[in-house]
């Protein structure tokens, strides 16, 4: 029985951290983990990359905690067509977990020769499992849904931004 105690104290502590670790993904815990990063961001520096491909290329900084993870990207993406984006990423542990991003677009219309500005801002927040928690998307000021199909694309691009920074690191 003296053994057991001790046993079963040890499996209170063990379950007790691991449900504490895991709380800080969700909606709330991962806003507080945003706003920390806000506080370091006011001390860190930031380090310059260029990222390209046929469709857009970027200018995107990328700062680090103390302890030399990447923990957030703010980027300058440039269409190949008249549009641009600001985008924030903010990462902890090498996943996405929150993003704002601006979109401007310009749209011609071929009949009347006139064009029109869109303006895209999507923010979300997600889990390290790339589940989006909760999302805002408005295009010319009307709410609209954020499609799987864009979510996979910003998740993919920040692969690639990683990727690069990634790489630089190795290089130095």
């Amino acid at each position: 029985m003296k053994r057991i105690i001790p046993i079963f104290f040890f499996l209170i502590l063990v379950f007790f951290f691991n449900s504490c670790e895991r709380k800080e993904y969700t909606e709330e815990g991962i806003k507080e983990i945003v706003e920390e990063i806000n506080v370091k961001l006011e001390k860190a520096v930031g380090e310059e990359f260029n990222w390209g491909s046929p469709e857009a290329y970027s200018l995107f900084r990328a700062y680090f905690s103390e302890d030399g993870k990447l923990m957030f990207i703010n980027e300058s993406y440039t269409y190949r067509k008249p549009a641009e984006s600001f985008n924030r990423y903010y990462i902890k542990d090498g996943n996405l977990l929150h993003i704002i991003s601006r979109k401007m677009e310009y749209i011609s219309d071929k009949k009347s020769g006139k064009g029109k500005k869109m303006m895209i801002n999507i923010e979300f927040y997600s889990d390290p499992d790339e589940n989006i928690l909760l999302y805002d998307k408005i295009v010319n000021k009307e709410r609209v849904t954020l499609n799987d199909d864009e979510a996979e694309e910003i998740f993919r691009h920040v692969d690639e931004l990683k990727e690069i920074v990634n790489k630089r690191e190795i290089i130095q």
